[in-house]
């Protein structure tokens, strides 16, 4: 099963976005579940400015993403994608100096690197990965990813609990720092991207609320909502239900974790045997339940049985949509850039209205209550199968 993997001959386009990805899900591996949780204790227990500090920089990017677009034109995307490496690693430096007293002044910088980062980041990379990706082997390219993000989102963090617990939060940062800073090495070997984006500002909005469009950015937008209650909501409250216990947290996440590697390089044949469309269906149906039942978690055991088929569901769920999403990029041609911000705005505008949600339940009920809305934004993603398509 694993020869059918590495025989493939793969571009070194793709190996260059792999190798880069990786390192960096490396250094996010050491503070993406904790992250929150530091903005949490900072903000003394506020989960309403955590999701403000993360829809504040969604709502940014939102409004920028297009001009970042048309500023690329010129720099390029293989710049781009370089001097990204040293906003992503500057984010980590403000987080190492901030405290109490000084978060006025440096959470606004700390947003303003985020949307640095995605600006000269993700367009590039999204479109680049549509490119030098295969259509008949993108599910196994894509499991690629997938399968070194699982091993850095369940492993990395058993490690980061434990200098955490013992050291405090300045040393994971400094590893985030050094990380992001290698990861630019791979980009000297990126081949250059052709492409230009041709939308002026006022015509990419006119696309985006377009009605031929509309399936397909509901189901990113959802994609967004299920995002923020993911990365946000979920790790603060594990945190909460471990009674603050750094360890115990990143232990239960790289436990979760070990037993879903296998199956993603399964899911990567099946995608790319013509199943993504059932498995989608699927997935998202009991991806979804998997919000349902953790509203109802109690114990540390309950974490792990709720979190281990939540990983499974999200396999089938996570890759067959990635994979439809990067062949609709791919059949857009030349228009693949403008494809990818159409994406980028769905994407964190399903971001803000979650981190509105957040606030206004947090307010009269339990956080756990917001996985309701995770659940439905889960099953919603399920129209990219039967309506989604774009036209450029």
């Amino acid at each position: 099963m694993f020869n059918s993997y590495f025989d493939n001959n793969f571009s070194d386009g793709f190996w260059a976005l792999f190798g880069a990805k990786t390192v960096i899900m490396i250094a996010t591996g050491f503070l993406g579940i904790f992250l929150p949780i530091f903005l949490f204790n900072l903000f003394d227990g506020n989960i309403q400015k955590v999701a403000l500090y993360f829809g504040c920089s969604s709502l940014i990017y939102i409004f920028t993403v297009p001009l970042g677009a048309q500023f690329l034109n010129d720099f390029g995307f293989r710049n781009a994608l370089r001097l990204s490496v040293f906003w992503g690693a500057l984010f980590y430096v403000i987080f190492y100096f901030i405290d109490k007293q000084n978060s006025f002044y440096l959470i606004p910088l700390s947003i303003l690197a985020t949307v640095l980062f995605r600006l000269f980041y993700w367009t590039p990379y999204h479109t680049d990965f549509a490119k030098f990706t295969d259509n008949s082997k993108r599910g196994k390219q894509l499991s690629f990813f997938n399968v070194a993000g699982n091993i850095t989102a369940g492993l990395i963090p058993l490690l980061s609990g434990f200098l955490i617990a013992q050291f405090g939060f300045d040393l994971v940062f400094i590893i985030a720092i050094i990380l992001y800073l290698v990861s630019g090495l791979f980009y000297f070997k990126i081949p250059r991207t052709e492409e230009k984006f041709s939308w002026s500002y006022s015509e990419t909005w006119k696309k985006f609320f377009d009605k031929k469009n509309r399936p397909a950015v509901l189901a990113f937008t959802a994609d967004g909502v299920e995002a923020i209650i993911s990365v946000t909501v979920w790790p603060i409250f594990i945190f909460q239900l471990l009674k603050g216990n750094y360890f115990e947290v990143g232990y239960l996440s790289a436990l979760i974790i070990v037993v879903t590697i296998i199956l993603q390089f399964i899911t990567g044949n099946l995608l790319d045997n013509g199943k993504k469309e059932k498995l989608l269906g699927l997935g998202t149906l009991f991806y979804s339940l998997g919000w349902i039942i953790k509203i109802f978690i109690l114990t540390s055991f309950h974490i792990f049985v709720a979190g281990l088929y939540h990983n499974v569901a999200k396999i089938f769920s996570r890759t067959s949509f990635d994979v439809m999403t990067y062949d609709m990029a791919e059949h857009q041609g030349h228009y693949v850039d403008e494809f990818t911000v159409l994406h980028e705005i769905a994407f964190h505008t399903g971001k803000v209205l979650s981190v509105i949600f957040v606030i206004l339940i947090s307010f009269v009920l339990p956080l756990q209550w917001t996985f309701i809305l995770a659940a439905g934004a889960s099953f919603l993603m399920n129209i990219l199968r039967k309506e989604g398509q774009m036209e450029m």
